[in-house]
């Protein structure tokens, strides 16, 4: 192998999250997995869905997004935990993070201000005029918290129109 092949695989395996370990030749790869969980949402007969109204929870939109409060999605909060919120918290100080946000200590359990799945789980119950607002306003920050922290991917977007 020339080295200029073994360094175009590193560039390859950066580019994948993949890391190279090698001292010249030969090359050893190992793959680091660190994908999201598979996860039920709201919508999934897995979510016991009570929601009706205006809450946040209710919208067929949001349903197909928000992950539910299931012990089988205990992985997912978990990783959603250790993985986004935790490292956000320790890098940023907890700054750009909701205070109910920042009062979280882990992913899945009963606490409701200290385990992500029952906070998520409030933020569903909640009206959806709630989250919505300017960019400046807290109500803003609360509804990108919950995007960021409580959705599939955590690239969801949430509908907090009134109907």
């Amino acid at each position: 192998m020339k080295l200029t092949d073994l360094t175009a695989k590193k560039l390859v395996a950066a580019a994948t999250g993949t890391i190279v370990v090698s001292t010249v030749v030969p090359v050893a790869v190992i793959a680091l997995s660190n994908k999201e969980p598979p996860s039920y949402t709201l919508s999934s007969s897995e979510s016991g869905n009570n929601y009706s109204g205006n809450q946040l929870g209710a919208s067929v939109q949001n349903q197909s997004q928000l992950v539910a409060d299931t012990e089988k999605n205990k992985d997912w909060f978990e990783w959603v935990y250790k993985n986004k919120l935790e490292p956000k918290k320790i890098n940023n100080k907890g700054k750009n993070i909701t205070s109910v946000f920042k009062d979280v200590t882990s992913g899945y359990g009963d606490n409701t201000t200290q385990h992500l799945n029952k906070v998520c789980e409030s933020h569903y119950q909640k009206p959806k005029n709630e989250f919505s607002g300017t960019n400046a306003s807290t109500s803003h920050e609360l509804k990108k918290d919950v995007e960021n922290f409580c959705t599939v991917g955590g690239i969801g977007s949430l509908d907090v129109t009134n109907n």
